[in-house]
């Protein structure tokens, strides 16, 4: 059998992850979650842990928050992705901040603070 571009872990996290992000937009009514972005989630390839990165505007004190309420809801989420995905074990969840976006922000500041001062000169 020829070898795929992409391999089952991959697929996977990305079903995981449409799952997730739709159950917390339908069925989660907690206000501390006001905001949450959904970013990723990756699985290594055996599949038994599964790594959801999250984004929420507010600093680190916000952050907090949205990562307490997530994982109140954490052994719901579990249940659900049981009954959504056919997998032998049911893989743990972790939830991690993606700081992809602040550091793109960062990024952007710096290039604008440069392209100011190029523009005085």
């Amino acid at each position: 059998m020829k070898n795929l571009p992409y391999n089952r872990a991959d697929r996977v996290a990305k079903q995981i992850y449409q799952i997730v992000s739709s159950y917390i937009c339908e069925r989660v009514d907690d206000k501390r979650l006001t905001g949450l972005q959904i970013t990723s989630a990756r699985m290594p390839k055996d599949l038994s842990l599964v790594r959801i990165y999250f984004y929420v505007e507010g600093g680190k004190e916000k952050q907090e928050i949205v990562l307490k309420a997530l994982e109140s809801i954490k052994y719901e989420l579990r249940n659900h992705i049981g009954r959504e995905v056919v997998l032998k074990s049911l893989p743990k969840i972790e939830f991690l901040v993606d700081d992809g976006i602040e550091n793109a922000e960062r990024i952007d500041k710096i290039l604008r603070n440069i392209n100011n001062i190029e523009g005085k000169a």
